[in-house]
């Protein structure tokens, strides 16, 4: 049973289902909930596939660039250096860089 017709009649696969029910109850609703939702839809998923839905629905979400992440950009790097090198000084600032 690769595909349930939902309510307009159109075929859904088990992934948008999903999806689908994890933007209605929340990213944070455990897994067995959603196999147990979608079971009562007549959709079988087993919740290791629940869990990666979740993972994939996440990592889309955290990939934005936020303050203080990991992704920044050189522009904003030379601008953090000079900000150091204005506050301690540059033999400071230098140290400082040397020893991260």
């Amino acid at each position: 049973m690769a595909k349930k017709a939902d309510e307009g009649g159109a075929k859904v696969n088990k992934s948008e289902a999903i999806r689908r029910v994890l933007t209605e109850m929340g990213i944070d609703t455990s897994p067995k909930v959603v196999v147990e939702r979608l079971a009562q839809e007549g959709i079988e998923v087993k919740a290791q596939v629940v869990s990666v839905m979740k993972g994939r629905m996440r990592g889309k979400a955290s990939k934005v660039q936020t303050p203080g992440s990991d992704n920044l950009n050189v522009v904003e790097l030379v601008a953090m250096a000079k900000t150091l090198k204005e506050q301690l000084g540059r033999e400071q600032a230098r140290k400082l860089i040397d020893t991260v």
